[in-house]
């Protein structure tokens, strides 16, 4: 094939986002190594046979089934559910692909107390070399960061979308991982088919992954409904924006409806019928500001405009009034200040009445003086001088006395002139019925003219709204649904469901089992997703929960595993050609806990049984091109060549091989 790819690493680019590259694979993923690091820089290295049959046997408590929850970790899961043992011992657990023509490396470091780590590296390129230490990783990034890259290797990066119902939490490995493992929980069980499904939460994304995987969604069906899903958002928009609309219009009616009642009611306008429409009411309302309040017409109508003449000379005249009332009181004031002060510095200077009038004498003793004392003639003429202002303040006082009363009283008689008047001019008005009722249909017509006035300024001017838009979303949406209508995808759906029916029924032919599985048909369907068996003798349909028989659900279990690749391959799915089984045997030699390795080398019907699984298995892989199977098991069978040579790892009680040495130090 031509090398469409550049060796490399995975590496963030300065954006710190990672380059996303396009899987132009042609054959199929496989898993060459899973590998161990230990706290003390050793690493265990595991190795499996890529396009065929690995095996691995041992004892209960060897690590066996703990190979597939590490390469599930290794996948981005979301829990780890290695066992204690390892997490204890390990900084970082790792798996190595490959296609033939590429490799990838991705690692995971354990995270403190074997908790989940978001820190993953990957590596990729036509030949890339498991690292010695985690020091030499390269490709550092997150999980999710990490995921992208194995889902692009993987062929399935296309489709994450989060628009699509069927990707709400994206089409990930998450939902690769079903189709891979067959352990304890799914192998024989007789309530699930696909690993998984016993958690509600992941069994959704399952399900509503299963008709990608199936082939019911190309790419072209895909950007359909990508595009889909917006038109039915902008029709959802739509709908929102004509409710709001019709909304708006609704409140806009009523309230203008209710306004021209009030005027109506107020007199303003004549009683009629109202519009329904927005743009007339409008026009009635702003008709309605134009109206003038009607002029108070009484029988004295010279009296009372000399009345309010009259009022509006006074009115001035007060406030005049008021003004100089302020101005003579704030003069009035100071001037009280200033004679305080005058007072105060008098008596403190009143020592000049000490001195007499005889210059050259001394005051205190009376005794001559050689000289007159010119400081003392200073003291008396500031003396005098302080005197004088004090009479003249004293007599200033009760002309701004008289001032004050005088101003008071004319404020007051003006005053009383107000009343006067604004009773006369009540008395008039209230004389005249007609005028009073006027006076109040004006105030009430002011207020409803101020309501609607208040309304229309406070209007939004909103769109109109556009049926059209939403008329192209539905037609867009109706030539897709007839195109990629339900009704097609379902039926691409069911022709997927019958090919991997066959291949199932046709592999479970090959299949120890007993009744009802003898002449039967195998039908799957996905939606639930489920299996019934059909007896083609008496036609009788069988629930999967009421098969019965641990080798019948087995027997099933492998049929319908097969198939499924079959599928995935002739419709190249993004699903790698990896199945990996958790003890074949489990129906017929035990699984205690403290149980050995079981060599099994006599012939009896359980073996044989055992036997034919196993020549099952080995033959679906020679059929199916790509395809790698790895098994772990309790039974070692030593008489089956293709049994043997499978067989990568022993590790009995005997031995002191297991998956982790026991001298790894947990510190």
């Amino acid at each position: 094939m031509p090398n469409d790819w550049e060796d490399g690493l995975a590496q963030s680019n300065p954006k710190g986002q990672f380059t996303i590259i396009r899987n132009k694979i042609m054959s199929r993923w496989n898993i060459s190594n899973v590998i161990y690091y230990s706290k003390h820089n050793s690493k265990r290295i595991l190795e499996f046979k890529p396009n065929n049959v690995t095996i691995i046997t041992g004892a209960s408590n060897t690590g066996k089934s703990a190979i597939i929850n590490s390469i599930d970790y290794c996948l981005g899961s979301s829990k780890c559910n290695v066992a204690s043992f390892i997490l204890e011992r390990t900084t970082h657990i790792a798996t190595k692909w490959t296609n033939g023509s590429l490799d990838f490396f991705v690692a995971r470091e354990i995270g403190k107390e074997g908790s989940v780590s978001n820190k993953m590296y990957i590596e990729y390129g036509s030949s890339v070399n498991i690292p010695e230490t985690p020091l030499n990783f390269a490709g550092k990034g997150t999980k999710d960061e990490v995921r992208l890259i194995i889902e692009s290797l993987f062929g399935i990066s296309g489709v994450n979308d989060s628009i699509l119902k069927i990707n709400k939490n994206r089409i990930t490995l998450r939902q690769i991982v079903p189709f891979l493992f067959l352990d304890k929980s799914v192998i024989d069980s007789d309530k699930i088919i696909f690993h998984g499904l016993d958690d509600t939460r992941k069994a959704k994304y399952i399900i509503d992954s299963l008709p990608y995987f199936l082939g019911a969604l190309d790419k072209e069906e895909l950007d359909a409904i990508r595009k889909l899903k917006g038109l039915e958002k902008g029709v959802e928009n739509e709908d929102k924006n004509e409710k709001k609309h019709d909304s708006l219009q609704q409140d806009f009616i009523e309230s203008a409806k209710s306004l021209l009642l009030e005027a109506v009611q107020g007199g303003i306008i004549e009683n009629h019928s109202f519009p329904n429409n927005k743009n007339k009411l409008l026009e009635e309302l702003n008709n309605i500001l134009h109206w003038k309040p009607v002029n108070i017409l009484i029988e004295n109508q010279d009296v009372l405009d000399d009345l309010e003449q009259r009022k509006e000379i006074l009115l001035i005249e007060v406030n005049k009034l008021k003004r100089k009332l302020k101005a003579a009181k704030f003069d009035e004031n100071n001037k009280k200040e200033f004679h305080n002060i005058l007072s105060s510095q008098t008596s403190k200077l009143n020592i000049g009445k000490y001195f007499g009038d005889d210059e050259h004498r001394c005051p205190v003793c009376s005794s001559k003086l050689a000289s007159s004392s010119h400081i003392a003639t200073q003291i008396k003429l500031s003396f005098d001088k302080l005197k004088k202002e004090s009479l003249a303040l004293k007599n200033h006082r009760p002309r701004l006395d008289k001032f004050i009363l005088e101003i008071e009283d004319n404020t007051n008689r003006a005053k009383n002139e107000l009343a006067i008047i604004n009773n006369n001019i009540s008395n008039l008005i209230q004389k005249s019925k007609e005028a009073e009722k006027q006076k109040d249909k004006n105030n009430n017509g002011d207020r409803i003219i101020g309501r609607i006035s208040y309304f229309l300024e406070n209007q939004n001017d909103s769109k109109s709204f556009n049926p059209e838009k939403k008329l192209q979303y539905l037609n867009e949406i109706e030539e897709i649904n007839e195109r990629y209508g339900n009704s097609q995808r379902k039926e691409k759906v069911q022709i997927a469901e019958r090919v991997i029916s066959t291949i199932a029924t046709k592999n479970l032919i090959d299949l120890p089992k007993g009744v009802p599985c003898i002449n039967s048909t195998i039908n799957f369907f996905s939606k639930e997703p489920k299996i019934i068996l059909s007896d083609n003798n008496s036609n009788i349909d069988y629930q999967f929960a009421n098969i019965g028989s641990d080798e019948n659900y087995l027997s099933i279990h492998l049929s319908f595993a097969f198939a499924m690749q079959e599928f995935f391959k002739s419709n190249s799915s993004p699903v790698p050609g990896v199945l990996i089984l958790d003890q074949v045997s489990r129906p017929y030699y035990s699984n205690d806990n403290d149980s050995d390795e079981l060599e099994i080398d006599n012939e009896n019907d359980d073996k044989k049984a055992l036997v034919k699984h196993f020549d099952f298995i080995f033959d679906q892989v020679k059929k199916q091109k790509d395809l790698q199977v790895i098994i772990l098991e309790h039974a070692y069978l030593s008489n089956s060549k293709k049994y043997t040579d499978s067989t990568k790892y022993r590790w009995p009680k005997k031995s002191s091989e297991k998956l982790i040495p026991s001298h790894w130090p947990t510190e």
